[in-house]
């Protein structure tokens, strides 16, 4: 079968956009029960994603897609059942145009990962290839609408999100890569491709994609957390300095400014500065933190003051209090926050368009009835 994913060029496929625009090849005979079946199915589904009842939608999805596959997961099933759903979502964009795909892109950017938890390797695949499809068409077809295309990268970051945790990191790269294309202004997307490239110690690109998510988006303190980390191993302290600096006692969450504080002290320590006011005022925000107290402690003892040391470890390790989670567990774990919000803002703007695909199925229900 054809991959439906890219063309031989890099670009986003084709056989997507044709099929959306003029239909796709005829099907084999033993292929019509997979389109009747689609036909009579796909947009009842839709209409209870369009109504908001999302756990009915994707069950029922999952099931007609089961149904119609069987167990053997053919590939020219699994493109049979694809060009099935295509055909009926040209005839919706016939109705209302392509706004009506934002909702729907999303139905199977949540079936992927419903397929993920039932372990269904082949109908997961199906479902992500088409939500990044889908995408990537509404995209191309709203290139001069700036929020379109936002949308659209919103969703390729978030699926490069789920494929960054679930390690996949070559493709999670592609659509973090190809979420900035379509939108350039996408700081979440840097962030995971500063992370990835971070990750495997190519300091530079991360550096790179780190600086501009906080170009961006001044407000995006995990990528300036990142980008002063990356400075400081690079070598470049003026600019560590800069960065964290700035994180230090700023309301940005409690990880963040621990570790900023941490890397901030690092530095002064190792210009030959004095760091104690800097960590006492971090473990006065953060008197539970361990590692801001062995810090301290470890440039008390390097000053002659050991007996200081002892009790302030002695102090600290009594404490009550723990820790809920490690600073530096969080920063090793892949970004979740600024995906969070990505996938906010993309199901409010999926939910916006919902009275669009509700309209939209109906006026195919009115067309279909005799």
């Amino acid at each position: 079968m054809q991959h439906l994913t890219r063309t031989n060029v890099g670009r986003w496929t084709v056989p997507v956009l044709v099929a959306l625009c003029v239909g796709g090849p005829a099907r084999a005979a033993d292929r019509k029960q997979i389109e009747s079946g689609v036909r009579t199915s796909y947009p009842s589904i839709l209409a209870s994603w369009a109504a908001g009842d999302s756990e009915t939608a994707l069950t029922r999805l999952a099931e007609l897609e089961r149904r119609l596959v069987g167990p053997d997961f053919a590939p020219a099933d699994i493109e049979a059942l694809w060009k099935a759903k295509l055909g009926v979502l040209r005839d919706l964009m016939g109705e209302v145009g392509e706004d009506v795909l934002v909702p729907i892109m999303l139905l199977h950017h949540d079936a992927y990962l419903e397929y993920r938890l039932l372990d269904l390797p082949i109908l997961a695949q199906h479902s992500r290839v088409m939500a990044e499809e889908l995408a990537a068409f509404y995209a191309d077809k709203r290139q001069d609408q700036a929020s379109a295309r936002g949308v659209a990268a919103s969703l390729l970051t978030s699926l490069g999100g789920h494929l960054q945790q679930g390690w996949s990191w070559k493709h999670s790269a592609e659509l973090f890569s190809r979420a900035t294309e379509i939108y350039a202004r996408s700081d979440a997307a840097h962030l995971g491709l500063g992370a990835l490239y971070e990750r495997r110690a190519e300091l530079p690109e991360a550096v790179e994609h780190f600086r501009e998510a906080v170009s961006i988006n001044s407000d995006n303190q995990e990528a300036r957390l990142r980008l002063g980390v990356c400075l400081k191993r690079e070598g470049d302290s003026a600019g560590a300095r800069t960065e964290l600096s700035r994180l230090v006692d700023s309301g940005a969450p409690d990880w963040i400014d621990v570790i900023a504080s941490e890397e901030l002290a690092a530095l002064t320590a190792d210009g030959g500065g004095d760091p104690e006011a800097l960590l006492e005022a971090a473990r006065r925000r953060h008197p539970d933190s361990s590692r801001l107290a062995i810090q301290l402690a470890r440039w008390l003892d390097s000053q002659g003051r050991g007996p200081e040391a002892e009790g302030l470890l002695e102090d600290a390790f009594l404490r009550d209090g723990s820790e809920s989670e490690s600073p530096r567990y969080r920063y090793n774990r892949w970004s979740t926050t600024e995906l969070e919000t990505v996938r906010q803002e993309l199901r409010e703007a999926a939910a916006g368009r919902q009275p669009l695909l509700a309209s939209a199925v109906e006026g195919l229900s009115v067309q279909g009835a005799p």
